[in-house]
């Protein structure tokens, strides 16, 4: 699979504009999202070992909202901290699945 879109991708930057005007994938500053999201998914693997699962993903959360999404700081930690509570009862409680967790045992 990752073959398979590593090929894709390079053929989508390498194609001309479509027959509507529209580039098949974005350049510029269209393209600052993207990069600002795999960036957030790199950070998230690098400190998933640290600081656990549960710290991880609302890291991650926040960060998607905060920089990417431009949300403000409410809606922004109401949802992180949600979305980490609603994951751990989803793995943790009803399916029994092991998380990683930190030093502190969470």
């Amino acid at each position: 699979m990752a073959a398979l879109s590593i090929i894709l991708l390079v053929n989508a930057t390498r194609e001309p504009a479509l027959a509507g005007g529209r580039a098949p994938f974005p350049a510029g500053w269209k393209l600052l999202p993207i990069l600002e999201t795999i960036g957030g998914l790199a950070g998230f693997i690098l400190l998933l070992e640290t600081l656990g699962f549960l710290l991880s993903i609302a890291v991650l959360t926040a960060f998607l909202l905060r920089v990417v999404e431009r949300e403000g700081w409410g809606t922004t930690l109401l949802v992180a901290v949600g979305n980490a509570g609603a994951l751990y009862i989803i793995f943790k409680v009803l399916l029994g699945v092991s998380l990683p967790k930190n030093t502190f045992g969470f």
